[in-house]
């Protein structure tokens, strides 16, 4: 199964958004039991010179990783990510970025992602627990009176569907 443009919680996502102007608007595809993105940083986003911000990569990291459980699973949100920085990631190099279900029972699902340079050398990687929601959690979460179609595998651009990313699990 593949498929391009994963859309999770809504059109305007930082990270996957295609109608965010500020966004970094990455393309995330489902092929077979994990997804897959290139991500090519610009200047814009560096941290030191000509490296990324830390918290760039992790958010990349995160959401695919989310994006993964939403449409293979369920909607989730992130309950805990952990990050390995193995190497800087450059300004202006693409790297292929992946992530596999990790392991799942009825309270958390359990990811990995990782990011490697064209030459395959991994530069990053993270590991995060993400909690499934049902449909009154995931309305809950969105500050939405009405509940929402808790279905996977894609979103409305009327925002009627949750996501996996929301960087905190609500409680």
């Amino acid at each position: 199964m593949e498929r391009d443009r994963l859309q999770g919680l809504h059109w305007e996502c930082f990270v996957c958004g295609p109608e965010n102007p500020r966004g970094l608007r990455l393309n995330i595809r489902l092929v077979g039991d994990q997804v897959e993105t290139e991500f090519i940083p610009t200047a814009d986003l560096q941290g030191p010179p000509g490296v990324v911000h830390s918290g760039i990569v992790a958010g990349v990291l995160d959401e695919v990783m989310s994006q993964l459980i939403y449409a293979r699973l369920v909607p989730a949100v992130t309950r805990k990510i952990e990050v390995t920085y193995r190497r800087p990631m450059r300004v202006g190099v693409p790297y292929r970025i992946t992530a596999t279900i990790a392991g799942e029972n009825s309270r958390i699902v359990a990811a990995r992602a990782e990011a490697r340079d064209p030459a395959g050398v991994q530069v990053a990687r993270a590991r995060g627990i993400f909690a499934p929601l049902d449909e009154e959690r995931a309305a809950r979460f969105l500050g939405q009176e009405e509940g929402i179609s808790a279905g996977a595998g894609g979103a409305s651009r009327s925002g009627e569907t949750a996501a996996g990313d929301g960087g905190a699990a609500e409680g």
